[in-house]
């Protein structure tokens, strides 16, 4: 297919966030970091479905609706725009002094 390149880059849209996760043989599972990272309830991690992703088969926690909505903290993320650290298309973070007040928050996706 014919998707939009992130420049720079030889892939692009739309493609997959891999999460590291830890505690996969038991006790608390977390996001991203052992110690800091996001807690998150085995029961909606497991048992593990396989889904495909663009002709990809590709391994996705049990219930990815309420993982997502764990992970943004109870936000509407079908309807809310959550604004992070890293610009994937551009592949880098925002500044903090001239961008932070446009990504380091949540609005409603309609209004962007």
């Amino acid at each position: 297919q014919d998707w939009l390149r992130v420049p720079g880059k030889m892939y692009g849209y739309p493609y997959v966030d891999v999460w590291f996760c830890h505690g996969w043989a038991g006790g608390p599972f977390s996001l991203q970091s052992a110690g800091f990272g996001v807690p998150m309830p085995r029961k909606l991690v497991f048992p593990r479905r396989k889904v495909f992703f663009a002709g990809l088969p590709l391994w996705a926690f049990q219930d990815p609706g309420d993982s997502l909505t764990n992970y943004y903290l109870g936000s509407d993320w079908f309807t809310d725009c959550v604004g992070h650290a890293t610009f994937h298309r551009q592949e880098r973070k925002f500044s903090e002094e001239t961008e932070s007040a446009r990504f380091d928050r949540k609005v409603p996706c309609e209004s962007l």
